[in-house]
């Protein structure tokens, strides 16, 4: 397993090197860790041709690129990250872009990124750039909050939650088997969610709460049958607005939650209740896309104790 961390060279992006050195030492299969320093001039940011009076002092640009070398090496060589593989990595160009294709190139199967949470994406330059790499990645995306821990003590009394909201399509089930890997690793449990709107307007069969609880039901025992710890729940009423409840009234750590990425967060319901959940919770939030997931879910197996 890849773990990608995007640095700018800022604390609020380094608040994702401990979240992504702990899930690294969790894992039963060998981690390795990516820290990416991606260096941005404002002529890659405005798209024009050339670097304009930036290209006729390379000297600069060779020692803006040594810097950022320097302080990702330096930051490899963080105590946090001993014993664990972890590589170095500098690039020029766009962010966003640079990212989403480093990623791509790495083989990585997760970018771990940082956003102030309930202070909004837009407002700040990293938000931003988190927003976007959720939209345009096709590599899931764990999004952990500044000043949140996020995962919490193995010693406390009840275990790491991780809430993964279900609507019966594909799509929702595509965070079941990456959710559940990380609730094994941190020897929590999962929280499966039906959230029924409180009208069906447009569908040509009523869902019932019966079904909907039979269709948790059949998810609850195919993968407690793995030995993974797993409650179920059923909700009425706006669907983002009951996800975000049930997140607090039961304890969750974590929402995991899927998205049709590259169409859009505001274009899709799908997406929109994740963009919606994204931009309102403060906790962790796992965003995964559908044909990155069914390609690159590795098997549910963590270290001895999951």
């Amino acid at each position: 397993m890849k773990i990608l961390v995007p640095l700018d060279g800022s604390q609020l992006a380094e608040a994702a090197l401990a979240p992504a050195a702990e899930l690294a030492r969790r894992m039963r299969d060998p981690v390795s860790i990516i820290l990416l320093r991606v260096v941005s001039l404002p002529a890659i940011e405005l798209g024009l041709d050339n670097f304009g009076a930036m290209a006729s002092a390379p000297t600069m640009i060779d020692d803006i690129m040594t810097a950022a070398q320097d302080y990702v090496r330096a930051t490899s060589q963080l105590p946090l990250f001993a014993g664990l593989d972890v590589l170095a990595r500098t690039e020029l160009g766009a962010p966003v872009t640079t990212i989403c294709a480093q990623a791509q190139e790495t083989h990585s199967d997760l970018i771990v990124m940082t956003s102030h949470g309930r202070t909004g994406f837009a407002r700040l330059a990293l938000g931003s750039v988190a927003e976007s790499v959720i939209r345009e990645s096709r590599v899931p995306v764990l999004l952990v909050r500044a000043h949140h821990q996020t995962f919490p003590d193995l010693g406390r009394h009840q275990p790491l939650t991780v809430l993964v909201p279900l609507d019966g399509t594909e799509l929702s089930e595509s965070a079941i088997a990456p959710a559940a890997q990380i609730a094994q690793a941190m020897h929590g449990t999962l929280y499966l969610l039906r959230v029924l709107p409180a009208e069906h307007p447009n569908v040509l069969h009523e869902i019932t709460a019966h079904e909907a609880y039979a269709y948790l039901t059949q998810w609850h025992d195919r993968l407690a049958a793995q030995g993974i710890t797993v409650h179920r729940a059923l909700a009425f009423g706006d669907v983002a607005e009951q996800i975000l409840a049930k997140a607090v009234e039961h304890h969750a750590d974590l929402v995991a939650i899927a998205t049709h990425g590259r169409t859009g967060l505001d274009r899709m319901r799908e997406g929109s209740i994740a963009e919606t959940v994204i931009h309102r919770t403060s906790l962790p939030v796992l965003v995964f896309h559908p044909a990155e997931t069914a390609r690159q879910a590795p098997p549910l197996e963590t270290t001895a104790g999951g």
